[in-house]
């Protein structure tokens, strides 16, 4: 059974998440609608504190997909606001008349492709350590059979 996010309630497999300093691990969205609406005293913000146990925490790091940097979220002056560098979805298309060129639409917040793309991509990965699995759980069988082949040769020619 997988954790669920305790802002809204999701699991935590489904959106990209970020641990807190305190260890408290939530979706890296709901993090930041929750440090923009936290209430600012006498117009200055006081930073950022952990939802669950309210530990003063640090900015919140610039990821892939992110659309605008917010003052007091991911910095803390304006002067400190940059311009985004997110890197388009790098996926390779398999059909259609872009085959053979990248998706290049804007990826999922915190990941490194596009939403329809991403879901292929974790669905292609489990496959893959699937198979790695399946591999390592062959070889472990053919070793034992290829010891228990030794033992049985040792002891017959005993």
């Amino acid at each position: 059974m997988s954790e669920e996010c305790s802002i809204c309630g999701l699991d935590l497999d489904d959106k990209y998440t970020h641990r807190l300093k305190c260890n408290h691990v939530f979706h890296y969205e709901c993090l930041v609608k929750t440090f923009m609406s936290q209430p600012n005293k006498f117009g200055k913000n006081t930073g950022n504190t952990c939802p669950y146990c309210r530990v003063k925490v640090d900015y919140m790091p610039v990821v892939n997909g992110l659309k605008k940097m917010t003052v007091g979220v991911h910095c803390q002056r304006i002067q400190d606001l940059r311009v985004l560098e997110n890197t388009p979805c790098k996926f390779i298309l398999k059909r259609g008349k872009n085959k053979g060129n990248a998706c290049n639409k804007n990826c999922l917040l915190g990941y490194d492709y596009c939403r329809s793309h991403n879901k292929a991509m974790i669905k292609f990965d489990t496959n893959q350590v699937n198979e790695t699995n399946q591999v390592n759980e062959t070889n472990q069988v053919n070793e034992t059979n290829q010891v228990n082949e030794t033992n049985n040769e040792s002891s017959s020619n005993v």
